[in-house]
């Protein structure tokens, strides 16, 4: 049976085709026709079977029951809404359009399983996407296995074409914020961010405003996150809910979400004092757990201790600095300096997961008005206190990051100004060392 093919002929007829010969068969009534076709094809589709793609698939606890409706063992999904959905269920996903479900078997559609779109599934998860797609489910709605196909067209029509059930983004209705929010997040890992900006309306094709990197899936791809291109590359033309929210929608600013979360292992050095002048060597840093989670980033003597030797509020960093390649004795490392005039280094030998955790921090503390920072390729960005223009008299605060001879600023809620270090009339430091001057032509 593993290389038949069903072909319908008539009311009471169908062939059953294999390389050898071609079967001919009659029944009794078009009902019994029916039910013996879709036996056939069954066991046709089970013949074609692999069960790799499946069991990987299911490694993640939640996705071993459907999406919808609980079902055990559910082998179709829809790989761009990342949901794992039984076979009941994928047949109301189908009848959505691939506009909306692009739906794929685990089991047949083994060409479209890559390891990258695999690797998503894991990360994801059903029970983390529902918290997105099922956040407001009222019980008198949700789907069991025994629902009726009646149930499961109208609940999976609310769900994905309607969007009645999701988590709205704060930045929802909002599209210039949406669009923004969303160049800045495909830099970094959090893929479930990602899910939830796209399908709260976020312009997957929006213009980046970056000569060599134009879109969001060609930013992603620079920023070495393969995760977050598969999950954009499956939904450029995807077709977004239709908006159930009613009324002007209040503008909102993006900001950092605390949702933000990294954890692995960093080597990392006492902290200090002072500013560091000499070369660290390898033998000089400790291993450290480190997590980033709830805007803190927190460092344990291992992985098995609960209680963290230190901790760094968001609020608390002032700074944060790209040290050059072998610069100490790991290969990469990142400067953090505090608040409480506190300087702490991180090194590790991992090129990816250093960008990875610069990214990820900066993405925790830089405020709503600088975001547009965080695209950069900085060496150093953080706050500092500034005196501009005529008001030389009271302190404000701003937000800068420095990439080569330019510095760019967000002052007191501007639009963003770069000062280029090479064409300053003056650089002098001043004050014993803490305030450095700048001056402009004409200012």
């Amino acid at each position: 049976m593993n290389v038949g093919n069903i072909k319908d002929t008539d009311r009471r007829c169908f062939d059953l085709t294999t390389p050898y010969r071609i079967f001919c068969f009659t029944v009794e009534s078009e009902q019994l026709k029916d039910q013996w076709v879709e036996a056939m094809r069954t066991a046709i589709g089970e013949a074609l079977s692999n069960s790799e793609v499946a069991e990987r698939i299911w490694a993640e606890p939640s996705n071993g029951c459907c999406a919808d409706c609980g079902a055990a063992s559910p082998d179709w999904a829809s790989i761009n809404l990342c949901v794992v959905v039984c076979k009941c269920c994928a047949g109301e996903h189908r009848g959505l359009g691939p506009s909306i479900s692009k739906i794929r078997s685990l089991k047949m559609d083994r060409k479209v399983w890559t390891e990258d779109l695999i690797q998503l599934f894991l990360l994801l998860g059903n029970e983390r996407v529902n918290g997105f797609w099922a956040a407001n489910v009222p019980p008198s709605e949700a789907l069991a296995p025994s629902s009726c196909s009646r149930d499961r067209r109208c609940f999976v029509s609310h769900k994905y074409r309607q969007g009645k059930y999701r988590k709205y983004h704060p930045l929802y209705g909002n599209q210039k914020e949406l669009n923004n929010a969303l160049c800045i997040n495909v830099q970094c890992s959090d893929v479930l961010e990602t899910l939830s900006l796209v399908f709260c309306g976020a312009d997957v094709n929006c213009p980046t405003g970056m000569a060599d990197c134009p879109s969001t899936l060609s930013l992603a791809t620079a920023h070495g996150q393969p995760l977050q291109a598969e999950f954009l590359s499956r939904n450029l033309n995807t077709e977004l809910p239709r908006s159930e929210v009613g009324g002007a929608m209040e503008t909102v600013h993006y900001m950092p979400s605390p949702s933000v979360s990294y954890n692995g292992f960093l080597f990392k050095t006492g902290s200090m004092a002072r500013a560091i002048t000499e070369r660290k060597g390898r033998e000089e840093f400790s291993r450290r757990w480190c997590t980033l989670n709830d805007g803190s980033f927190s460092y344990y003597e291992s992985d098995k201790n609960s209680n963290p030797n230190g901790t760094l509020k968001a609020t608390e960093i002032m700074c944060l600095a790209v040290s050059p390649p072998e610069k100490h004795g790991y290969d990469h490392t990142f400067e953090l300096y505090s608040d409480s005039d506190r300087l702490y280094l991180f090194g590790t030998d991992d090129p990816e997961s250093h960008k990875e955790w610069v990214k990820s921090i900066a993405k925790t503390f830089i405020p709503a008005n600088a975001e547009p920072l965080l695209r950069l390729g900085f060496e150093r960005i953080g706050r500092l206190k500034y005196k501009d223009g005529l008001n030389l008299q009271t302190p404000k605060v701003g937000w800068f990051a420095l990439v080569d001879s330019t510095l760019y600023a967000y002052l007191d809620n501007s639009q963003g100004e770069e000062i280029h270090l090479r064409k300053l009339l003056e650089l002098s430091i001043q004050n014993d060392n803490e305030v450095l001057v700048l001056v402009e032509r004409g200012r």
